[in-house]
């Protein structure tokens, strides 16, 4: 009987450090149903640190904010003087085969954008820079809630 009373104790009359986990608890799942019902299956674009971004659908996320994306393009700029490669200002794609350490015309070295297409990409959370959600992609009810996530439960 005693221990019946114990149970239907509020939540005022807790220690601090329970009411403190119950919140963290309480934020925890409103993180996980906001991504659930609005981040995922977004497009989002994300920069890494050594500067490429990706740009894909998220499928998945953890707690250390590792993110797979599929239908992923990757762009980076190349350092021509990594490649070897020399890019003419009049003409982008123009290389200068003939030297390796002459330069053009105007002695400007320019970034060469490269892009490719992947399937799926696993992005780990340690090398995210900043992570974008495509604005014309979420189309908002006016709860703001995105109608697609609705039914998911």
């Amino acid at each position: 009987m005693n221990e019946d009373k114990d149970k239907e104790q509020s939540i005022a009359d807790l220690p601090v450090e329970t009411t403190t986990a119950s919140n963290d608890l309480r934020r925890r799942q409103q993180a996980y149903d906001y991504t659930k019902s609005v981040l995922l299956g977004q497009q989002v674009k994300t920069t890494l640190s050594d500067g490429r971004n990706l740009t894909g659908k998220l499928i998945c996320i953890d707690r250390l904010k590792n993110m797979i994306l599929t239908f992923v393009k990757e762009e980076r700029l190349i350092d021509p003087s990594d490649y070897k490669y020399r890019v003419n200002d009049h003409d982008d794609d123009n290389v200068n085969d003939n030297d390796d350490n002459s330069v053009p015309d105007d002695g400007i070295l320019r970034k060469k954008k490269v892009v490719r297409f992947i399937s799926q990409a696993m992005i780990p959370g340690s090398q995210l820079v900043k992570v974008e959600i495509a604005k014309s992609k979420l189309k908002e009810d006016s709860d703001g809630v995105a109608s697609w996530g609705k039914n998911m439960k």
